[in-house]
């Protein structure tokens, strides 16, 4: 099983970091990894409580869930048709290892640093949705301000990766927010892991 679909076949199940900038300066963290059993992302801590899971680490998590139907077939497409991988995997299999947050109105003398080196940043709300993102483009004073890019487009954990790779190519983005059910930020998804799980699946 590879890594993409893991967490509907079993596997070791990629576990991502969201790091969120709060308005007190504090950074939390939170780990992360796509349970399709559950249909969301949990704590890895309740894969170690699981009996479907084995070794949980900070990178990943062996998964024994027998959702079981055969590995696919490596050479079988991986975008168009009924049995496309990208329509098979769900976006919160392929989530970016690490993503930054920072909460709307946080002053922008304290983001100089969160923001150095960061191509995107997520703002969110206090209720953990999402407002808007911040590319290297975009000012620190429109995160101060709470405009970002306005309302950012975003696509659920759930939803199939094929879904994702539509709207960062019909929106000309690289990047997506991550949401859940409810519209909390959980994690964010980039071309980069795009072509990262490409080469894992098909590589």
């Amino acid at each position: 099983m590879t890594e993409g679909e893991g967490a509907r076949r079993g596997g070791a199940l990629p576990v991502s970091e969201v790091e969120t900038f709060e308005l007190d300066g504090q950074r939390g963290r939170v780990l992360r990894v796509f349970c399709a059993s559950r249909g969301h992302s949990v704590d890895p801590s309740a894969c170690a409580a699981c009996s479907f899971g084995s070794v949980v680490s900070r990178e990943t998590v062996d998964c024994c869930w027998p959702g079981a139907e055969p590995q696919a077939d490596p050479r079988a497409p991986l975008y168009i048709g009924a049995d496309a991988s990208a329509l098979h995997t769900p976006v919160g299999a392929v989530c970016a290892a690490h993503v930054l947050a920072v909460r709307a109105k946080t002053p922008a003398a304290e983001l100089r640093g969160a923001l150095q080196g960061q191509p995107y940043v997520v703002v969110v709300g206090a209720d953990d949705h999402v407002l808007g993102v911040v590319t290297d483009g975009l000012s620190q004073r429109q995160v101060a301000g709470g405009t970002a890019e306005g309302t950012a487009p975003t696509v659920r954990e759930a939803e199939p990766l094929r879904n994702a790779i539509e709207r960062m190519i019909h929106g000309r983005r690289r990047f997506l927010p991550v949401v859940d059910d409810a519209g909390r930020f959980v994690g964010a998804v980039t071309d980069l892991d795009v072509l990262r799980w490409v080469k894992r699946r098909h590589g």
